[in-house]
Parts: C-alpha cells; sequence; structure tokens
C-alpha cells in the first residue's frame, strides 16, 4: 500500500470523502525540492530567453519539465506582493491580508492562520530534518515560517529552519553532540568552514551551499531555499538586481546536479521553481524594480515543474494562481489539501 492509498484508507475508516485528499498523480516522487526564485523577480529576467538573466534556467531546465508561464498573485488590493506574504502563498496555498504583528517594531513578522505544507508532513510523521526551509540572512523576519497558528497543527508540527543565524544557535547551545541529524550536519559544517562566518559564502550564495550539504547529509522529503538577494536592488542599483538574479541560476545548476547525481535522490525529486513575487516601477522616485505598489508586473510570477512523470518541453498557457502550486505539491506528496483554496495543476502529470 502506497501513501495515497493509506490516506485514502484512513479517510474512509474515518467516513471522510476520497475528495477530502487532493489528488495524487500517477508516478508520484516521494521528494520536494521548492525553490523561491525570490526577492521578487520578473518574468523578463527569468523565463523570457531574449531578455532573460537567468540562461540555464531558460536554455537547459526548461525543456526539462514543464512551465506555467502565465500564473499570477491574486488581484485584490489586500493581497501584498512582497516576499513574506508571497512565500506564505507558496507554503499554504491561500491568500491571506497579512498584517504586522503586534509587539514588532521593525521588519514585517507574519505568522499564517492556515497550516503549511511543513506541518502537514510532519502531522504525517515526518522527522523534523525531512522537512526544512532554508533562509537567508537579510530575512530574520522569515525565520518562523515553519509553522502557523492553526489550531490543529502549530509549533508541535514545525519543520526545520536551517540559516546562518540557525548555525550561530547551534554554536551557542555549545555545539550539543547528540544523534540529531541537522546537529550532526552542523558538526561537519563546522569542521569544514570553521565558526567565524568569514569563509562560507554569504547571501544567496550561502543558500546554495546549504543546500548542497542539506541534499547530501539529510536528503530530505521536502525542501524549501529561500533566495531573496535580488531584493538589494530597493538600494537604488539595477545592478543588485541583476546580480541577485544571475546567483540564483548559478545555485540552480548546482542544486539540479546534486540532485542529479545522487542515486537516493535522482529518479524520486520533484524540482519545483517559483518566484514569491514580481517587480514594478516606484510611481514616486526613480528607483527601478520595486514590488510594493501592486502594478500588473509584480503580480506576474510562474512556476517550473521538473521531476518523475511531468512532461518534457511543455509550456502551459492558461492562467493559473500561485495558490495553486501548494495543491500541486500536496498531490505529489499524497498529503490532505488542508485549507488550500488553490487547485493541483493536473498538467503536471498529464
Amino acid at each position: 500500500m502506497n501513501r495515497r492509498q493509506l490516506l485514502v484508507s484512513i479517510a474512509a475508516s474515518l467516513g471522510l470523502a476520497p475528495t477530502a485528499f487532493a489528488s495524487a498523480p500517477a508516478r508520484a516522487a516521494s521528494r520536494v525540492v521548492l525553490v523561491r526564485y525570490g526577492g521578487g523577480v520578473r518574468r523578463r529576467e527569468s523565463i523570457q530567453a531574449a531578455t532573460s538573466w537567468s540562461p540555464y534556467l531558460v536554455h537547459d531546465l526548461l525543456p526539462q519539465g514543464t512551465l506555467f508561464r502565465n500564473m499570477e498573485m491574486g488581484t485584490g488590493k489586500e493581497i501584498q506582493t512582497s516576499h513574506g506574504q508571497g512565500t506564505l502563498f507558496l507554503l499554504t496555498g491561500r491568500y491571506y491580508n497579512y498584517k504586522q504583528e503586534q509587539g514588532t517594531v521593525l521588519g514585517e513578522h507574519f505568522v499564517s492562520p492556515f497550516p503549511t505544507l511543513l506541518e502537514l508532513m510532519r502531522a504525517q510523521g515526518a522527522a523534523p530534518h525531512e522537512v526544512v526551509v532554508l533562509n537567508g540572512e537579510n530575512r530574520p523576519q522569515e525565520e518562523h515560517f515553519t509553522f502557523s497558528q492553526h489550531p490543529d497543527y502549530g509549533e508541535e508540527f514545525q519543520g526545520s529552519l536551517l540559516s546562518k543565524k540557525a548555525f550561530e544557535q547551534w554554536l551557542a547551545a555549545g555545539r550539543p553532540e547528540t544523534d540529531d541529524p541537522i546537529s550532526q550536519m552542523w558538526a561537519k559544517w563546522q569542521a569544514y568552514w570553521g565558526d567565524t562566518g568569514t569563509l562560507h559564502p554569504r547571501g544567496d550564495r550561502l543558500l546554495t551551499e546549504l543546500s548542497l550539504w542539506v541534499l547530501e547529509h539529510l536528503q530530505p522529503r521536502f525542501l524549501m531555499i529561500n533566495y531573496n538577494d535580488c531584493d538589494y536592488v530597493h538600494w537604488g542599483n539595477p545592478e543588485h538586481y541583476k546580480r541577485g538574479v544571475t546567483a540564483m541560476d548559478h545555485g540552480l545548476r548546482q542544486i539540479v546536479a546534486a540532485i542529479d547525481g545522487n542515486p537516493a535522490l535522482r529518479d524520486d525529486t520533484l524540482l519545483v521553481v517559483a518566484p514569491d513575487c514580481g517587480r514594478d516601477d516606484n510611481r514616486l522616485l526613480a528607483v527601478p524594480f520595486q514590488h510594493h505598489f501592486g502594478d500588473r508586473s509584480s503580480r506576474e510570477v510562474f512556476a517550473y515543474f521538473r521531476g518523475p512523470g511531468v512532461p518534457r518541453g511543455r509550456v502551459i498557457d492558461r492562467a493559473c494562481q500561485q495558490v495553486d502550486v501548494m495543491p500541486t505539491i500536496a498531490a505529489q506528496l499524497g498529503l490532505p489539501k488542508a485549507e488550500a483554496e488553490g487547485s493541483a495543476l493536473d498538467e503536471v502529470w498529464a
């Protein structure tokens, strides 16, 4: 009995309709790597060949899978086009008007009322080291995105958050010697890179390096990589945006090579690439590549899928929503759709 059949059997024994669970593909990979092509990136600089700063993505990777190039974020004014919100839309499959948590002074602090993919996996028995999010050092306000405020889930079912900050916290705890796979990985990381933070890469290149270590040492069932260097463009230099897009493209090449080079991952991993949001223009100042004004290009995103059973070289033009990504991943992993409002993208397996 596979995971999908087991869930349906449990649902039947509880008197639940089978439709309470997301539909599963005929050939399912049991692992997912979700790359947040993030910090806000437009289609123009990512998936459009004539103007892209992501040559590997466009010329090498897209022909290997299925691209949904007409995906959008919700158009309601209450749906903000920014990084934290877009990340939670991807993790919950639900749009929501996130507000600043009371008591926070600087930065955003959002906690979802809807269960995340991470919690759904933990509730079905996944170990903490099997459900991992990698976070950038300049987005500490996203360090808690591994759980929600949902009464049936929450911190008890949270996933693991790995970052430069998490490594420093491990060091501060005295380098605990335990059987925990994450602690063992940090010990190897410290032995190789030291504990000063001066030798390992920084920014999104650090996330790529962490991704390679996690794929090798933890082999998680779900890994989300929250790239974000593109957002340095807020300082006003367009070159920061280009460097951010290029760094993600280089990282994507390394991540795919790590998946394909590992026999345990090669034929058992669904790769998903999706931005947190797009980009638009600043209506008030001559600062390029912003995302806070809700213009059309800031809501224009995409989603790309590559893995077992996914059609190669396929481009889907129908309109779809960013919140469709989560139910698609849930279907892949045999998880309940939970409270997602999106729908699984059936063309991923059709």
